[in-house]
């Protein structure tokens, strides 16, 4: 009698946690295949998502030099941080608006952050930066953390269009008085303090106009490709990394 007590305060206990959790409201396929899923009350920004994806996949292939590789990817529009911790399974930030789940070809976006935020930031801006991560991701596999981090966020920064943290004239601050990240410390973990990642995005997306400006945006694609594809490997002990080695090889200038 009591294990059978046990097992049902078990089976209660897990159907509550279950019952806890919202069931999402809809979904829907864009016209190239993509899903679309979302929370109760998201209805029309879930179907802008699902109409505007053929549009930010064309944009972002365009941009990167590459098309999107792979089937299907996945779009869930939730609200709160919560939500999101649980749709992602793993922790993240408060501060942010959206996430791309590599493993599981799944972008998590934030309606409370992205909705209403006006120029610096909306979900079709959030929807773009989180495209970017998807389709270099996909496209180099292996080979993906060849290209530091803090570049692949500038990137996205770029061509996402928006703003993911907005810090005012933070990078003209910390570029005077000697305060930015030194680019080692982003090259593979980014920070979680929203002003340090506001900072961090901004070097990013800096670096990536400079080079734009400095060599032009078709050296950016091929550094993207020829990383992408295990190029810039060099061995003894003068040899860079192979993001350095390839920066030289296609521009000529040192990074």
């Amino acid at each position: 009698m009591v294990r059978l007590c046990l097992l049902l305060c078990v089976l209660f206990s897990a159907l509550v946690a279950v019952g806890a959790r919202p069931a999402l409201a809809g979904s829907e396929r864009s016209a190239d295949g993509h899903l679309v899923r979302w929370d109760p009350g998201l209805d029309d920004m879930g179907r802008r998502a699902a109409r505007q994806i053929p549009l930010i996949d064309k944009q972002v292939q365009a941009a990167l030099g590459f098309p999107l590789r792979g089937g299907p990817a996945e779009v869930v529009i939730i609200r709160g941080h919560e939500r999101m911790q649980a749709e992602a399974g793993t922790a993240i930030p408060e501060w942010a608006g959206g996430v791309y789940l590599g493993g599981r070809s799944r972008i998590v976006l934030r309606a409370d952050r992205v909705e209403g935020a006006g120029l610096l930031r909306s979900m079709i801006t959030t929807l773009r930066h989180e495209w970017v991560h998807l389709s270099w991701s996909r496209r180099a596999g292996a080979h993906h953390r060849r290209l530091p981090l803090w570049l692949e966020e500038g990137l996205a920064e770029e061509i996402g269009g928006g703003i993911t943290v907005e810090g005012g004239v933070q990078l003209d601050f910390a570029a005077t008085f000697g305060k930015l990240i030194p680019f080692a410390e982003i090259a593979t973990v980014w920070p979680e303090d929203a002003g340090r990642a506001a900072l961090a995005y901004r070097q990013g997306r800096s670096f990536v106009q400079f080079f734009r400006d400095k060599s032009g945006w078709d050296h950016i694609q091929q550094i993207l490709r020829v990383l992408a594809d295990g190029g810039g490997v060099l061995e003894g002990p003068a040899a860079g990394t192979p993001f350095e080695e390839v920066v030289q090889q296609v521009s000529g200038l040192p990074l």
